[in-house]
């Protein structure tokens, strides 16, 4: 043991002085020096060393040359024996007194209150420093540590909480903002939350090959000096970061120096990393979107990989919703446009038939009444050779005015979708198609049974693949089309598929060519009134593919 280790927790001088003594002796009363008197004040002693013993909290007291006096067991048992150091070398291992010392304040006769965390042990007391004189007259401080670490990160978690609240609040409130402001305002919210130095912010494709960097801290931004446009990387090539990626959940790396991680390095320029998280977000079983913090003064925990999931979660709700609405709209849109045409496309197609009633029925059926009423004047005669004669140029304009009204009729409603079913009226449309252009090659893929198409959907696949040959006729260019009716598991798909011109769908849905786009505005109400998705692909100088999809079939 250390020569100058108190005995019962107080110095040898403490021991044998008490204010009681040194009163009697001032006053030459020597009868409270007696035994009696003696063993009382040992024994009241002893009891306050036993309630300091016995205390939660680390008690010291410090003489004015930052000695000690006195150290309760707790002290020692948290911070180990003082062995005769200075305070600043037992508490901080400084060489010097603190910056922050209070000491000669609280010598002079203050009572300071202060938090401080232990270089030791990390932990955050709360510390109570108060004068105390000693027996010969001197001034030393009496100090008191209080353990609040768990009160402190109950607290920082309560404020986490509150701050990542009302981010999500601010965030509901971003209704209007582009996408831009709104990565913006979720990495500034992960950088603040989670007390990094730095991040970035981004979306995976549909395959989750390439990662699309929509937003980087400011920090990032100064420090790296990285461009602000947008930054495609590919997972495979990407660096450590990507892990998150490829091994399909969160990454932290609290030591960014350890030599065993894999693809470490980052371009010259760039700040350099100390720590590190990367943490992905899915949708359903797809990650979507990717936020990495780093450089966080202490380590990352799941509580930080909690604060970044929480807030893309509210992020890829507002982005969906937004979505959703943009989506609505948009339908809106080609609604009041196919409303818009409707009315003059039965006006249009009203004035197409009653001009093909009169051009080829009307002119017929008045040549045959002509050719009836000069039958009969023939026919008052007797002359019965005659009448024949007159009669049988007759025959072929009524097989002509029936073919004309048969066209008409196909028109309006095919019959042999009614007399045959859809299988066999798909297989005539593109027949039709082969003679009527002879040019383009027809390749058809039907390998469903009638009996799988349910019977409201038959008009409607009749009417797609009509309208979509009528578009590759007129518009395309091409010089193949490929027609495909297939049973799916589960539903049904036609694609019609060709290699022409290629369009711009959402220009031509909303411009002048409103015929085309009528059509397909009108294969995609009949597709999702039906229960179907409706989806036109199509590329300049690539080709057109136009895709309906019912999936309960």
């Amino acid at each position: 043991m250390n020569q100058n280790k108190p005995r019962n927790g107080l110095t040898e001088n403490s021991a044998q002085v008490s204010p009681r003594n040194d009163k009697a002796r001032a006053t030459g009363d020597e009868r409270t020096d007696s035994p009696t008197m003696r063993d009382a004040v040992q024994m009241e002693r002893d009891r306050f060393m036993r309630i300091l013993g016995a205390m939660n909290d680390g008690v010291f007291i410090i003489n004015s040359q930052y000695g000690f006096e006195y150290i309760n067991p707790v002290t020692e048992r948290i911070f180990g024996p003082h062995n005769g150091k200075k305070c600043y070398e037992y508490f901080q291992g400084k060489t010097s007194t603190c910056p922050w010392c209070h000491h000669h304040d609280v010598c002079d006769g203050k009572n300071i209150h202060r938090v401080s965390t232990s270089f030791k042990n990390d932990r955050v007391y709360d510390v109570f420093e108060t004068p105390i004189r000693n027996p010969d007259g001197s001034v030393a401080k009496l100090g008191i540590l209080h353990d609040i670490t768990e009160h402190k990160r109950v607290e920082e978690a309560l404020r986490l909480d509150e701050s990542r609240f009302e981010a999500l609040l601010r965030l509901s409130m971003m209704t209007e903002a582009s996408m831009s402001d709104i990565s913006d305002f979720i990495l500034e919210q992960e950088v603040k939350l989670t007390r990094s130095s730095l991040g970035f912010l981004g979306f995976m494709n549909d395959d989750e090959t390439v990662f699309v960097r929509h937003a980087s801290s400011a920090s990032a931004m100064r420090e790296c000096g990285m461009e602000e446009a947008v930054v495609h990387f590919p997972i495979s090539d990407a660096g450590l970061w990507a892990e998150a990626v490829r091994r399909r959940r969160s990454l932290i790396v609290n030591d960014y120096s350890a030599s065993d991680l894999p693809k470490k390095g980052y371009p010259a320029g760039h700040v350099p990393l100390k720590r590190l998280m990367s943490v992905p977000f899915f949708d359903g079983r797809r990650i979507v979107a990717v936020a990495a913090v780093a450089n966080k003064e202490e380590d990352y925990d799941a509580s930080d990989v909690r604060q970044l999931t929480l807030l893309m979660d509210g992020m890829w709700k507002l982005l969906q919703r937004k979505k959703t609405e943009e989506s609505l709209r948009e339908s809106e849109k080609q609604l009041r446009f196919l409303s818009s045409k409707l009315l003059g496309v039965q006006e249009e197609e009203r004035s197409r038939l009653a001009q093909e009633l009169h051009d080829s029925i009307g002119q017929t059926l008045v040549a045959i009444k002509f050719g009836v009423e000069n039958a009969l004047r023939i026919g008052r005669s007797n002359d019965a050779s005659l009448m024949a004669k007159t009669l049988q140029p007759l025959i072929p304009m009524i097989q002509n005015a029936v073919e004309e009204a048969r066209k008409l009729y196909m028109d309006l409603r095919p019959t042999v979708l009614d007399d045959f079913g859809v299988v066999a009226a798909a297989s005539w449309l593109c027949g039709q198609f082969r003679k009527t252009h002879p040019h383009i090659l027809v390749e058809q893929e039907i390998t469903l049974e009638e009996k799988d198409v349910p019977e409201p959907l038959k008009i409607i696949i009749f009417r797609i693949i009509q309208g979509a040959l009528d578009n590759t006729a007129m518009h395309s260019g091409a010089s193949t089309v490929r027609v495909s009716l297939t049973k799916e598991d589960p539903g049904i798909e036609v694609v019609i598929e060709d290699n022409g011109l290629g369009f711009d769908v959402k220009k031509i849905l909303l411009s002048d060519d409103w015929k085309r786009g009528l059509g397909l505005a009108s294969m995609k109400e009949r597709t999702e009134l039906a229960g179907g998705c409706f989806h036109v692909d199509s590329e300049a100088g690539v080709g057109t593919v136009v895709r309906a999809r019912w999936p309960d079939g």
